[in-house]
Parts: structure tokens; C-alpha cells; sequence
């Protein structure tokens, strides 16, 4: 059990220094890549139609419903909708909210 401890430590050992090494090394250098830096995503224009529809759908659909749950003095503009939507954070109508007396 001892001798297979101190193997485990050694490969251990062998493990972090061959690690420090790699980390040396990487600071040093520049990694060259086939990938792309940036993967651009483009869409066309069809894709970018159904998307808008998508967006105008959820804003038209959702506004009253928001304005009504969250107590707001007019209805969210359509930025704000598509962020809650996407975030589900209600910290986003902040300031929109009537006073409770």
C-alpha cells in the first residue's frame, strides 16, 4: 500500500512539473489555429425576416401581460420585453413600477 502511495505521489509530482512546464511555455508563445478568431454568424435575409416577425410576435404578445404582472405605469418598450424575455430578470423594469401606497 506504502510503495503504491509513493508512486501515485511521484507520477503526482511528475504531473505538476510537467504542468509548470506547459505553463512556461504557453506564456512564451503564440498558438496559431486553423480556426477563425471570429465565428461570424450570417444570416439571410429570410432568416433575418423570420427572426424580426419572431421579435415583433413576442414584443406584441408580451407587453400587456408584463405591464399587468409587474405593475408598471405604461407598457415596457420593446428592448426591455425581448431582454426580460431572454434573461427572465425582473430587475430590468426598475424604475417603470407604480407606487404602492
Amino acid at each position: 500500500m506504502e510503495s503504491e502511495l509513493k508512486t501515485l505521489i511521484l507520477k503526482v509530482d511528475k504531473l505538476m512539473e510537467i504542468q509548470e512546464l506547459i505553463l512556461k511555455r504557453l506564456n512564451q508563445s503564440t498558438i496559431l489555429t486553423k480556426e477563425p478568431l471570429v465565428n461570424i454568424i450570417t444570416l439571410t435575409k429570410k432568416e433575418e425576416k423570420d427572426k424580426q416577425i419572431q421579435e415583433n410576435m413576442l414584443i406584441i404578445l408580451n407587453g400587456h401581460r408584463l405591464k399587468g404582472q409587474f405593475n408598471l405605469v405604461q407598457k415596457p418598450s420593446p428592448e426591455k420585453i425581448l431582454a426580460y424575455l431572454q434573461t427572465n430578470d425582473p430587475k430590468i423594469f426598475d424604475g417603470m413600477k407604480r407606487k404602492e401606497n
